[in-house]
C-alpha cells in the first residue's frame, strides 16, 4: 500500500534542523505541514531569571 508522493525530503528536514542548529538554537518542535511547508519552533531561551 503506497503512502503517495510525499511533499518534502528527507534532506529538506535535515538542512532545515541543521541550519538552525547552526544559528545556535535548540529546537522545541518541528511541524511538516500536507503541503510540505517545515516549520522549526525553537526552545525558549533561559533567561537567567528565577521566579522564586
Amino acid at each position: 500500500m503506497s503512502r503517495g508522493v510525499h511533499a518534502f525530503k528527507e534532506t529538506d528536514l535535515t538542512r532545515a534542523v541543521r541550519a538552525v542548529k547552526k544559528g545556535g538554537l535548540s529546537i522545541g518542535r518541528v511541524e511538516i505541514e500536507k503541503s510540505g511547508k517545515i516549520v522549526i519552533v525553537p526552545n525558549p531561551a533561559p533567561t537567567g531569571e528565577s521566579n522564586g
